[in-house]
């Protein structure tokens, strides 16, 4: 049986007792859609109830941002509007909530109107701020998401490559987060699309490099 939480909305737990009979599975799955095998999601999509609670209550990401234990912001993304000093507001209340906190700490903090999901990657913290009918564990696994490709991209990503080419890890979030929304969820996918725009840049520097006539 495989039990799911709702991804979006944390009403009561879906169970499916019925799965498609080319998969044998026998387990409890962590509440992920992005864990969840193909096969799996599309015998969950006939049922009416899971098709409205995945696609008519999806995960919405207000901000996402990224920053050093010494409280330097590294990357920041703003999926609603607000003001400079707004953000830098939120931006310091971030930090001054997320970095004095236990390594042994929940993940999960409840912030004026909004939850705000964070996890540590070495010397970098993940912190998404969502509404308060989002899935938590749902955000922590977007976090997870967004390292793997940043890792895949330039391999066993550290602090530096997101200063020093900070712009690539925007281009790749782009890929991933639409409006605070998953746009895409396969690694391969993102990845390619990254070849193709280094490939394009690669070309385009060569043409501007050869002098003109």
């Amino acid at each position: 049986m495989w039990l799911l939480n709702c991804c979006s909305c944390n009403s009561d737990r879906l169970h499916i007792n019925q799965l498609c009979a080319s998969s044998r599975h026998n387990a409890r799955c962590a509440s992920c859609l992005l864990s969840v095998p193909p096969a799996v999601i599309m015998h969950l999509m006939q049922d009416k109830k899971v098709l409205k609670c995945f696609f008519f209550c999806p995960l919405q990401i207000r901000f996402l941002l990224l920053f050093s234990r010494q409280g330097k912001v590294r990357l920041q993304k703003w999926f609603t509007p607000l003001t400079d000093r707004e953000k830098k507001k939120v931006i310091r209340d971030m930090i001054m909530l997320v970095l004095p906190r236990p390594p042994r700490s929940s993940n999960f903090l409840q912030w004026r109107d909004l939850k705000i999901v964070y996890k540590r990657y070495a010397s970098l913290y993940f912190c998404a701020g969502l509404e308060q009918r989002d899935n938590e564990l749902l955000a922590l696994e977007v976090l997870h998401r967004y390292v793997e490709l940043l890792d895949k991209y330039f391999g066993n990503v550290c602090e530096l490559d997101i200063i020093f080419n900070f712009e690539k890890a925007y281009f790749i979030l782009d890929e991933f987060l639409m409006g605070g929304e998953v746009l895409e969820t396969s690694k391969f996918a993102v990845g390619a699309t990254m070849e193709e725009a280094d490939t394009l840049q690669e070309t385009m520097e060569e043409y501007m490099s050869k002098p003109a006539y």
